[in-house]
């Protein structure tokens, strides 16, 4: 799958799925581009963090997933209320999501 053209960086909510089994992984990023090209890299490496999503990436291929921009949103506050806003909504509406931590989560514990 190539990388979405963004002539700057963009920061937005995402969601990575597979367009077979319509399970999704919600993310942000101050740079959408960026994190695609990391994800894309990471699954055909074959070391993504997310042991699923790595699982039906290496059984369904590049092909079935699909990346998608939800909502652009620059300030890192915003963009951390948002994604957990889509997650959380994604979930109370049945839909399958590869996100193991479902909390609003800005990473200081992994620093």
């Amino acid at each position: 799958m190539p990388a979405p053209f963004m002539p700057y960086p963009i920061g937005g909510v995402y969601v990575y799925y597979n367009v077979q089994t319509k399970k999704g992984y919600v993310g942000q990023s101050g740079d959408l581009g960026q994190r695609f090209t990391v994800i894309m890299n990471q699954l055909a490496a074959k070391c993504h963090h997310n042991s699923d999503l790595q699982e039906e990436y290496n059984k369904y291929g590049d092909g079935a997933f699909a990346f998608k921009i939800l909502r652009r949103v620059d300030d890192k506050d915003e963009r951390l209320d948002a994604e957990h806003e889509i997650l959380t909504r994604a979930i109370q509406n049945g839909r399958d999501v590869y996100n193991k931590n479902r909390g609003r989560d800005d990473g200081e514990d992994w620093r």
